[in-house]
């Protein structure tokens, strides 16, 4: 009869009847996620968040999205300044609404600055003097990141440090290459070093917003910092 419901409003229906049960579901998971007194979700106030001396610096990135999870990381892992350069989208300019929903607040906690160019901030950071410039790019003259004091190979010179180490009296700025053509050659180099993240499997390198945040946490490994108990 007229009231009979056909087949496709029937998919209708139960769809939307499993999306509801879906948000139900959450809602509760959520509930009993913040009911439970060691469980943290209340984000640390911005005048109390760490810093260390790490700078990074995206060279033309073309993804607010990788943008902003890079923005995350650095917020995460105590980077003082994220520097953006030519096309890449950043804070209060082209793509910032997308950097922003992709940062969940990060985006206005770490300093950032836009020069025209990655060759352009590197000249500015070799200008300003207490930076040790490495870029992050698959290379055969690249360093695997995690290596130490002592793993250089052919020496067992204990003067040896490794590509991350913290030298006196500097910091580390990291150049983030773009998605597709990594970081620009010429850039490269101008550069103190290069590091990468091994691969094991068939692509040449990890998407750029996943390896930030593995070379971020290696480098304050190597520079002793520990979590607060």
């Amino acid at each position: 009869g007229g009231g009979d419901m056909d087949e496709r409003e029937v998919r209708e229906v139960r769809v939307a009847a499993a999306t509801a049960a879906g948000q139900i579901a959450f809602l509760g998971r959520r509930h009993r996620s913040h009911v439970a007194e060691w469980v943290r979700h209340t984000d640390v106030a911005e005048q109390n968040r760490n810093t260390f001396p790490l700078t990074l610096v995206l060279d033309n990135l073309r993804s607010a999205h990788n943008v902003g999870s890079i923005f995350r990381s650095a917020d995460a892992c105590g980077v003082a300044e994220v520097i953006t350069t030519g096309i890449t989208p950043r804070p209060n300019g082209p793509g910032g609404r997308k950097v922003a929903s992709a940062a969940l607040g990060a985006d206005r906690t770490v300093r950032t600055r836009h020069f025209p160019s990655a060759a352009a901030a590197v000249r500015a950071l070799r200008d300003e003097g207490h930076l040790r410039i490495l870029g992050m790019e698959t290379t055969d003259r690249s360093v695997c990141y995690s290596r130490e004091v002592g793993e250089a190979e052919g020496t067992e010179s204990p003067s040896f440090r490794g590509p991350l180490y913290l030298k006196e009296g500097k910091g580390t700025a990291l150049v983030l290459g773009n998605e597709v053509t990594g970081v620009d050659t010429e850039v490269m180099d101008a550069l103190d070093g290069l590091v990468e993240v091994p691969m094991f499997g068939t692509k040449n390198s990890l998407n750029v917003a996943a390896a930030a945040p593995v070379v971020l946490y290696e480098i304050l490994r190597q520079w002793g910092v520990h979590p607060k108990s």
